[in-house]
């Protein structure tokens, strides 16, 4: 088994996880809970579709340009679900953020390679609306924060954009130099990936659990 094919096969178990935990939690309802689990069912799809891509001997960089520009609108909607008043600030980076992958684009002209500017743009933004929300989970629930599934939807997204923005930046200089190297440290995605997704299964279990997805109540 080779090791790319390796890395997607456990990255899809994390998936799967993620989305059978989501199954279980979704008839508790909340927009949270819908627009997640959308989130889930296309992130597990594109990497079955890349999966069976590289199988088939073909490229599928572009497939994982387009699943970043849909994953970064979606993160977004899941941020304005708990901070419904920061919506003009959301829309205006989400259009920051579609024009950094359009003009990535531009400057690459082909998406046989990862648009890294745009897509270190749309992480950093990501990072940033994440840090917000676990911010505003801080100070909104009336319970501990360990015991709130956006705490743990969040930080495993925190974690995952927050590492691989400094990966991407510098991917493109590093695989010239050494693709060797490169593949190695491409584990660093992939593991930062698993630890997202068993974080929001873990989340939905605990909304699960507590019967809903309520961070709006303030603290006692």
């Amino acid at each position: 088994m080779s090791t790319l094919l390796l890395s997607s096969l456990l990255l899809s178990v994390a998936m799967a996880t993620a989305l059978v935990a989501w199954w279980r939690a979704r008839g508790l309802g909340g927009a949270f809970l819908r627009w997640s689990g959308g989130l889930m069912v296309v992130a597990f799809a594109v990497e079955t579709a890349c999966v069976v891509i590289r199988t088939a001997g073909h490229t599928n960089t572009w497939l994982y340009n387009s699943f970043t520009v849909v994953e970064f609108l979606l993160m977004l909607r899941l941020v304005a679900c708990l901070l419904p008043h920061r919506r003009t600030a959301l829309a205006v980076t989400a259009a920051l953020g579609l024009l950094a992958m359009g003009a990535a684009y531009l400057r690459s002209g082909s998406t046989d390679f990862l648009l890294g500017e745009g897509i270190i743009l749309l992480g950093a933004i990501t990072c940033g609306w994440s840090l917000a929300t676990l911010w505003s989970v801080a100070q909104r629930v009336d319970r501990s924060i360990v015991g709130s599934p956006s705490f743990w939807f969040f930080l495993g997204t925190l974690a995952y954009f927050g590492g691989i923005v400094p990966f991407v930046g510098m991917m493109r200089l590093l695989y010239r130099n050494d693709p060797e190297l490169t593949r190695v440290m491409y584990w660093i995605i992939i593991v930062l990936a698993i630890v997202r997704y068993l974080l929001a299964a873990f989340a939905f279990h605990v909304a699960r659990r507590q019967g809903g997805w309520d961070e709006h109540r303030p603290r006692a």
